[in-house]
């Protein structure tokens, strides 16, 4: 099938996916007969279900919490990496599990997305927000029984500056000027900063998990947070209960057991025998097939992670404006959407912020799907019969099936997108930062994050997409060092609209997950921050 015969199999298919007048197996042979691989499309299922009359929906998977805890969870994920068991430097998805629950950070984004306090209670910076004071929490212990202090946080933030420590964390704290964290009190941290930045506190989340003050071997992990662990490796590991969390009446298991399945067909048959209770990461093909299932409970989690394909703009021709806006153009964002996530996530405006977030640009215009406009400007930027790669890998829901339906869909637009799949471990190391022309993901993070790791030059992950303008660069550091919140969202929205207009991304979507669970466990909620309840497994409970 070729030419027109391929674009309208392929037209009658998405049309199909969003009336829902298919079955499963329907589905199967027309998305072959359009040109989609039927093991890139996670999603297509979703919106019609495993028959035509049923369909997935979001459940919260149990009642009250129990009086007592107690019970074990057990968690299925994809094989990690062998590497050292420092927090500090995770280097796998059960890595990253693990110590977001043997660990504590001293702020942490809530699921739903507010700013939290947690080993600090409050953080004030001068008037020039150059100087930060950190009051911390008392009262909290270490899993060996020693008092949190000061001493604590002075090591940790100087060793995830440490270039030694290869840590994830010191991207998001460059500001930090490691000579400048100064220990004022048992209860009480002062942070010198290298130049003004006025939310800081945004910036030492998850990313920067707090460890005891001398900490040099991880053979054994001693935390703050709600689970000890218990032993194992970034595999396969226990976490138990913390019976001195100082969050009173959390966790309420007692036991959370994390095993790797890496095929995703074993990973789904250990939580239809029960062998698991959970299982991530999931697509909708997955909670399609077991929607009739009653000892399974989907939980629809919408993220605010924002799914950029992003172009290094010093490559050519993503160096020429008018190829990325072509490329921006080129996607049917609706249609990666319903296929992707079962048209469950929000559509991306080439803004690395929702449009809920303060700093998004009122009256910005939402890009549409536009082939005439996007095949002009590639033709004027001399790119008429070219062709270009992209690199994708299954390492996050949606990405793959993304970029196959962008594929399509963009040769309306006569630009050929020849979609490259790379083996999952290997997208890190050969394809993120190294080709010009990938998929990415996002965690929900603050639009000044973000622009501190990505998009100003030196920044952490710069080299992914070598852009920057001297005018964002100019209004960045305007707004890093802007203490009036309304000043700064003002800052902010401009430079939303210069990256929609100039930027390195073509941000289609944010994430839409079904969770699958056993139905004996509870407590799911919906979290911005990613599934599994934002990756804290402390407020999950067993019913039964």
């Amino acid at each position: 099938m070729e030419g027109s015969d391929q674009q309208r199999a392929m037209d009658e298919f998405v049309q199909n996916v969003r009336d829902c007048r298919l079955t499963r197996n329907q589905l199967l042979k027309r998305a072959a007969a359009a040109g989609f691989a039927a093991t890139a499309l996670p999603a297509v299922l979703a919106a019609c279900g495993s028959s035509s009359s049923s369909s997935t929906t979001a459940v919260t998977g149990g009642g009250k919490a129990p009086a007592k805890p107690g019970g074990t969870m057990k968690v299925a994920l994809p094989a990690g990496v062998a590497s050292t068991l420092d927090p500090q430097a995770p280097s796998s998805l059960q890595a990253r599990l693990r110590n977001w629950n043997v660990f504590d950070a001293l702020f942490v984004f809530a699921n739903d997305g507010k700013l939290e306090p947690a080993l600090a209670e409050e953080a004030t910076s001068n008037p020039t927000a150059t100087e930060w004071t950190f009051r911390l929490r008392s009262g909290v212990v270490w899993q060996d029984g020693s008092p949190f202090t000061a001493d604590d946080v002075v090591y940790s933030l100087q060793r995830i500056l440490d270039p030694k420590t290869a840590a994830e964390g010191a991207g998001s704290i460059t500001m930090i000027d490691p000579k400048k964290i100064k220990k004022v009190d048992a209860t009480t941290v002062r942070v010198g900063l290298k130049y003004p930045f006025s939310i800081l506190p945004a910036q030492m989340t998850y990313y920067c998990p707090i460890i005891k003050a001398g900490t040099k071997s991880f053979n054994t992990l001693n935390g703050t947070g709600p689970f000890k662990f218990q032993g194992g490796n970034n595999s396969n590991y226990t976490l138990v209960r913390n019976p001195n969390y100082w969050k009173s009446g959390l966790p309420h298991l007692d036991r959370v057991e994390v095993v790797s399945i890496q095929d995703d067909t074993a990973r789904l048959d250990a939580l239809k025998t029960g062998q698991v209770d959970a299982i991530y990461p999931t697509d909708f093909t997955e909670s399609a097939s077991v929607a009739s299932e009653p000892s399974i409970t989907t939980f629809v989690n919408k993220a605010g992670t924002f799914m950029p394909m992003y172009m290094t703009s010093n490559q050519q021709p993503f160096s020429d404006n008018r190829v990325r806006q072509a490329l921006k153009f080129a996607a049917d964002r609706q249609t990666m959407n319903q296929l992707a996530y079962g048209g469950e996530g929000k559509i991306g405006n080439d803004v690395i912020c929702l449009p809920t977030d303060p700093g998004y640009p009122k009256g910005l215009p939402q890009r549409e799907f536009d082939p005439e406009k996007a095949k002009s400007l590639w033709n004027a930027a001399g790119m008429e019969g070219k062709s270009v790669q992209f690199y994708t890998a299954n390492v996050w829901p949606g990405m793959e099936t993304a970029a196959i339906a962008y594929s399509q869909k963009a040769k309306e637009a006569g630009i050929n997108v020849e979609v490259k799949k790379v083996p999952d471990d290997q997208f890190e190391s050969k394809v993120y930062g190294v080709q010009p022309f990938s998929d990415d993901y996002w965690y929900y993070t603050p639009i000044l994050t973000i622009m501190s790791q990505a998009l100003v030059p030196g920044a952490a992950y710069y080299s992914t997409t070598e852009w920057s303008t001297p005018e964002t660069t100019k209004l960045y550091k305007e707004a890093a060092a802007q203490t009036d919140e309304t000043k700064r969202n003002g800052l902010e929205a401009e430079i939303m609209r210069r990256i929609h207009d100039e930027g390195p991304y073509i941000v289609w979507g944010f994430e839409a997950s079904p969770d699958l669970y056993t139905s004996r466990i509870g407590g799911q909620e919906n979290s911005v921050v990613r599934s599994l309840n934002g990756f804290r497994l402390s407020k999950f409970y067993v019913t039964s």
